[in-house]
């Protein structure tokens, strides 16, 4: 007698046999399920809190109408604003750049912080760098580095950097980059291209801090970019002021040469006199003209000076949050729940699919007996 077991492993998957076959372990499912309520629990309670600060602002996008409204008032006296029509500056998109360089986030090292309960004051560069919270898996995880770093400093003279350490750009410190690093992943902006609004948000782990770090934030850009962009009109006012000062200077001096000459020579005709009195008065002409016309090259400075600088208007200024962005302790329970219990399920179902037929709940194997006499 011989006896065969008949498999086919192109049978289709009988969604009802295969709930029997899961529901006869819901046990082991809810067991899973409990294991991943208490990982997600611990993991929701091992991360630190953080909060979030976000500024909206909006730059001034109509400088071609400020001027044409200025060079109105400036045509009445003679000063043609037509060489200061094109647009000096940067555009929005780089802001980003700005933000992550290296120069514009140690200015933040100097910064003094208070945490929102008033009970500890820091320099920013040492609350970033030593006060910050970390899960405790990621203590474990960085161990083996710091015991490496502290093997390799053994017999080094130690020199601990501080905010009042010399920056020097291009031979920053491992602080001072570790610094820089860490406060550009916590800095994030966000440009709106169809509305031109600026988003800038700031996550820390402290209510206060954020919402001080953000305003900053803000008003450090602000002042990078009126410098940058105004950077060039300002040197061409200070250019023009020198040349007005000195021309200003040699008229008068002309000017009084020649008032000086006509009362000593007061009552005396002479050829010779009249020449020289002429004379003078041409260089005083001339003096005057350039007089003028640097004094109308101070005043289109100081114009186009005013036209570049940038205003902001603050649509949602700085408020230090209420409550924690994140960890959402909810979200993070949950999902481990749904991962344990669907890890057993997949599991389960992978069984079901690559075991024998013979071996699922409620089928009977077929057998086929052949008797050779």
């Amino acid at each position: 007698m011989t006896e065969s077991n008949n498999k086919n492993p192109e049978t289709e998957i009988d969604l009802i046999d295969l709930a029997k076959y899961l529901w006869k372990d819901y046990k082991l499912i809810l067991k899973y399920a409990g294991i991943g309520l208490v990982v997600g629990i611990i993991v929701a309670f091992s991360l630190p809190k953080e909060y979030t600060t976000t500024v909206k602002l909006a730059p001034e996008g109509g400088s071609n109408n400020r001027l044409s409204n200025l060079a109105g008032l400036a045509g009445l006296a003679g000063i043609n604003l037509n060489s200061v029509s094109e647009k000096d500056g940067i555009n929005s998109n780089i802001y980003p750049d700005v933000i992550e360089s290296t120069p514009f986030l140690l200015e933040f090292m100097d910064m003094t912080v208070t945490t929102q309960d008033g009970k500890n004051t820091y320099s920013f560069y040492d609350y970033m760098l030593k006060e910050q919270k970390q899960a405790w898996w990621k203590h474990i995880m960085s161990a083996p580095i710091k015991l490496i770093g502290w093997i390799k400093s053994i017999g080094k003279d130690k020199h601990p950097s501080s905010p009042n350490d010399t920056i020097d750009l291009f031979n920053l410190t491992p602080a001072q980059v570790a610094f820089t690093s860490i406060l550009k992943s916590r800095i994030l902006f966000e440009p709106d291209k169809k509305s031109g609004i600026i988003s800038v948000t700031v996550k820390m782990q402290d209510p206060l801090i954020s919402a001080v770090i953000v305003d900053s934030t803000i008003q450090k850009l602000q002042r990078y970019i009126t410098d940058y962009k105004t950077k060039k009109a300002r040197y061409d006012l200070s250019i023009n002021q020198q040349l007005y000062e000195q021309a200003k200077k040699n008229y008068y001096a002309i000017e009084d040469d020649l008032a000086q000459m006509k009362d000593r020579n007061r009552g005396l005709k002479s050829e010779a006199l009249t020449i020289k009195i002429e004379r003078q008065q041409n260089e005083r002409d001339l003096a005057y003209t350039i007089y003028n016309q640097a004094a109308q090259q101070v005043e289109v400075s100081k114009l186009k000076l005013q036209e570049i600088t940038p205003i902001y208007t603050i649509l949602e200024p700085a408020r230090v949050p209420l409550q924690a962005s994140s960890p959402n302790k909810k979200i993070i329970v949950l999902a481990f729940i749904f991962l344990g219990a669907f890890g057993i399920v997949g599991y389960k179902t992978i069984l079901y699919l690559f075991t024998d037929l013979k071996e699922k709940p409620n089928e009977t194997p077929t057998t086929d007996i052949t008797q050779n006499d």
